[in-house]
């Protein structure tokens, strides 16, 4: 697959990150209007081109040459200037897939196979999961020192444990890092049920 940005104003940080493709079945390359960042796109040794987004307007399109295994991504701020661009887009690749980095919801051309990606999503669909993740693994190392100084435990569950007590405890077993020989696992009473029975064999327990 080949990658083409169209950029103008800032270059959005995570698309530097097309950079790093290593497949010899993808590639990304840079068209700009801005000479700071052709400069700059140049000096990282990123392909990138720059031309006018305001002169010409078909000529710009017509010359992103895309083809059947090419992506779109646009990131212009401008909405006028945005919209014209993509209405002509859709004139010259009828359903071409594009990637529109835009803040605010918009009305896309219909023979355009675009998707809008809002930036702010960045941090609450990828960064906010890996940040609640980092808070529940300090939950589970305190879990874990609670009792880094025994070795061995017990976790006591009902007379009769269903599965649900029986799977419970295996997971804190696993929570808190030990094993069947450092944690058993008890009960106040006989499992009677063979179905508990039988998943008790099966999990060797």
């Amino acid at each position: 697959m080949e990658y083409v940005v169209l950029c103008q104003n800032d270059l959005p940080y995570f698309l530097l990150l097309l950079r790093s493709l290593s497949s010899r079945k993808e590639s990304a390359r840079f068209v700009v209007d801005n000479e700071e960042m052709y400069k700059r796109l140049c000096r990282m040794g990123i392909p990138a081109k720059i031309t006018s987004f305001t002169k010409e307007r078909e000529k710009l399109v017509k010359d992103l040459n895309l083809q059947e295994d090419s992506c779109l991504i646009v990131s212009i701020k401008n909405r006028t200037l945005l919209n014209s661009i993509l209405k002509t887009i859709e004139q010259y690749y009828i359903h071409q897939p594009t990637l529109i980095i835009e803040e605010q919801d918009m009305v896309l051309p219909e023979q355009l196979s675009g998707v809008l990606f809002k930036p702010s999503s960045i941090f609450t669909d990828l960064c906010k999961p890996l940040i609640d993740r980092a808070f529940t693994k300090r939950k589970v190392h305190k879990l874990r020192d609670l009792f880094a100084s025994k070795d061995k435990i017990l976790l006591l569950i009902q007379s009769d444990p269903d599965p649900d007590a029986i799977a419970s405890a295996l997971a804190l077993r696993h929570l808190l890092g030990r094993n069947r020989s450092t944690a058993h696992i008890g009960s106040f009473g006989e499992v009677t049920r063979p179905e508990n029975l039988a998943m008790l064999r099966l999990l060797d327990i």
